[in-house]
C-alpha cells in the first residue's frame, strides 16, 4: 500500500489505535504499532500524549488483515 495522510479531530484515544473524525465528519480508525511515531513540532512524543479533541496529521498505510483494509499509523503528528 501506499501512504495516505489523514487530518482530524482525535474523539478516542487506544493503546492499540486512534479514532477520529475526518475534514468529511466521517470516522476513522487508525491502528498503531510499536513502530508508530508520534511527533509534536518535530520533538518525540508518547501515544499517551494524544488527547480527545486534539487536531492531528496521520501519515498512515493500508494494509490487508483477514481480506479486510486496515489503516496502521507511521506518524502522528499532533
Amino acid at each position: 500500500g501506499h501512504d495516505h495522510k489523514v487530518l482530524g479531530t482525535v474523539t478516542m484515544v487506544a493503546d492499540d489505535h486512534v479514532m477520529l473524525k475526518d475534514k468529511d465528519n466521517k470516522d476513522v480508525t487508525v491502528y498503531l504499532t510499536r513502530d508508530t511515531k508520534v511527533v509534536k513540532a518535530k520533538k518525540a512524543m508518547k501515544v499517551e500524549d494524544i488527547k480527545t479533541g486534539m487536531r492531528v496529521v496521520i501519515t498512515a498505510t493500508t494494509v490487508k488483515e483477514n481480506g479486510a483494509d486496515k489503516m496502521v499509523a507511521k506518524q502522528i503528528e499532533l
